[in-house]
């Protein structure tokens, strides 16, 4: 009897285990999903869905989302520049960041012109759709992150 004891308890402890290492690999997977850059009071950590970076890269992250959504025919091309804005690769970065423009402000981000475009309800930007949460929350933390040209 003894011993059929002795095999439940070596049995228990190598379940617990092998459940105990499935629960750490699976924690340090979620872990790396979370951005311990910004801090909630409550939790202390806020998690970040999209997967943004932590440092947002303008010739990296925001150059393409712009190419991709802005930079086409019709739209804010050189050739047909809507609203006088160009965001061709090569001047993009620059017509953005004009002095006086409005399309980003590093002080107040979230009144950047670029910013509430991208979410305006009743004038959707890009007109073929509203980019997804995930691009205009990238193209935000860029501006919070003082819109640098790197």
């Amino acid at each position: 009897m003894k011993m059929f004891n002795s095999r439940k308890i070596t049995i228990l402890l190598t379940l617990l285990g092998i459940s105990g290492f499935v629960f750490f690999a699976c924690s340090k997977k979620i872990a790396k999903r979370i951005d311990t850059t910004t801090t909630s009071t409550t939790t202390g950590v806020i998690a970040n869905p999209c997967g943004t970076p932590t440092i947002v890269s303008f010739s990296n992250d925001v150059l393409p989302i712009l190419n991709a959504n802005c930079s086409i025919s019709g739209c804010h091309t050189a050739g047909s520049s809507a609203g006088g804005l160009d965001m061709d690769a090569s001047v993009a970065y620059s017509r953005l960041m004009q002095p006086g423009s409005g399309y980003v402000d590093t002080i107040n981000p979230n009144n950047s012109l670029l910013y509430t475009q991208l979410n305006n309800s009743s004038d959707i930007m890009p007109p073929s759709g509203k980019l997804s949460d995930c691009k205009i929350a990238l193209i935000q933390k860029w501006i919070q992150q003082k819109a640098k040209n790197n």
